[in-house]
């Protein structure tokens, strides 16, 4: 059975685009108390503090987002007014092609969400009025912060915007809002519906975002592992669904639950897509007692997984397998079918082990994997100057010998960047 490489890279960040949300979401470590006010601003100051937001300066956006959140009440029906009316999602050019927001954009749209979340209670009424108004395409955006905010209030208006129908005739407004309004209806439900969303995810006809379930258990966390761990184990669920259960695991990382991914790795008649997104599970929770067995799962054809969580482990150990699975022959068909060598290299170069230098400058003379080999050899840094530049005056071949010379440079320009940040560091 060939698993596609995208297969990894999606279920990889799966834990941070779910919800089906085309804006960008971020970390929210937020306080769920409401912030006592502090002073209370005339309208136009509070709305300069909302334009300060619009800024490519990190720093600068979070001092005005607390500044907003001090503020409290005042704040909510200006900031609410700033989602609707000038939050940016997405701009496109005149072919109407989608380009990307500049920092600034992305910090506004960012701080305004963040200020209302922070805000805590006094925004929920507001934000639950607002939800199911007339402006659909910003639903997604509302039911983010009642999601954030945790008030159980916001579970009605939750359940109806799940159900909300469109009048796009494209139906893309009702599509992300229901995502997004699914995601937030599991997590403020908690551990206690779990059973009754698992009933849902099984459902093909179901009202829910089968992939905003799966984001919602991420955000009810630990809690939510339990069950879920019993429904992962039950065998009888098939392939597919059990995959998407798998998902939460990845984003949750609780290492209580390792057993139960160690014993579906080293299962010869598990589903191999099961054993590859295992293996993943247990790099993203980490730790070096995951290394033999991972490496054991690597001789036993469980590539892509397995190689992205040593690459995410770094253990060392790990070096000598890694370097004798990239010298074999690729395979078009047979147990090696699944084997992508540039999987071998990027975790060569996440381990960082100066025994793969060598071996990775022999891989820039091959078009297929000379990109990664150079990136690999970037990550491994300072070990591998010599070596590279020992090769620049022994290999003829000008690809070769160009390739060398680019990753010379990449070196130099992250080591320059490197000694920059220290020195910065110094001065203060």
């Amino acid at each position: 059975m060939r698993i596609p490489r995208v297969c990894l890279l999606a279920l990889c960040i799966l834990a941070l685009f779910i919800g089906c949300s085309p804006v960008e979401t971020p970390k929210t470590d937020f306080p769920k108390e409401t912030p006592k006010t502090v002073y209370q601003p005339d309208r136009a100051e509070i709305e300069k503090l909302i334009k300060g937001l619009e800024t490519d300066k990190a720093e600068a956006c979070n001092a005005n987002v607390e500044k907003l959140a001090l503020i409290g009440e005042g704040a909510v029906e200006p900031l609410i007014s700033a989602l609707k009316y000038n939050v940016k999602h997405f701009k496109t050019d005149y072919n109407n092609v989608q380009i990307p927001l500049s920092e600034a954009e992305k910090n506004f749209h960012q701080g305004v969400r963040a200020a209302l979340v922070k805000i805590g209670a006094p925004s929920v009424q507001p934000v639950i009025k607002e939800l199911m108004g007339k402006y659909p395409f910003d639903s997604e955006d509302f039911a983010w912060i009642l999601g954030e905010i945790g008030d159980k209030r916001a579970l009605p208006v939750l359940r109806e915007a799940v159900k909300y129908t469109s009048k796009d005739p494209f139906g893309f407004d009702s599509y992300i809002c229901k995502g997004e309004a699914t995601r937030a209806l599991v997590k403020i439900s908690g551990p206690a519906e779990v059973p009754n969303f698992v009933k849902e995810l099984r459902n093909k006809d179901s009202d829910y975002d089968h992939d905003s379930i799966i984001g919602g258990f991420i955000g009810i966390g630990e809690p939510a592992v339990p069950f879920l761990a019993k429904v992962l184990e039950d065998k009888s669920e098939g392939a597919v669904f059990r995959n998407k259960v798998i998902g939460v695991f990845t984003a949750i990382r609780d290492k209580k639950t390792a057993p139960l991914f160690i014993k579906m790795l080293e299962d010869e008649k598990e589903d191999p897509t099961l054993r590859w997104n295992a293996a993943v599970v247990l790099g993203n929770i980490g730790g070096e007692e995951f290394v033999p067995p991972l490496i054991n799962a690597l001789e036993n054809g469980v590539y892509g997984g397995a190689l992205y969580a040593l690459g995410k482990i770094g253990d060392r150990r790990a070096v000598p397998a890694l370097l004798k699975l990239l010298d074999e022959e690729v395979e078009k068909n047979g147990a090696k079918a699944n084997l992508d060598k540039r999987d071998i290299i990027d975790a060569l170069g996440k381990i960082g082990d100066s025994r793969a230098v060598y071996p990775l400058i022999r891989r820039l003379n091959d078009i297929a994997w000379c990109d990664n080999a150079s990136e690999a050899l970037v990550a491994i840094g300072e070990p591998a100057v010599q070596p590279l530049t020992s090769s620049l005056d022994s290999q003829k071949g000008s690809f070769i010998r160009d390739k060398i010379r680019e990753t010379l440079k990449k070196i130099e320009k992250k080591q320059q960047i490197k000694k920059e940040e220290n020195s910065e560091k110094g001065t203060f």
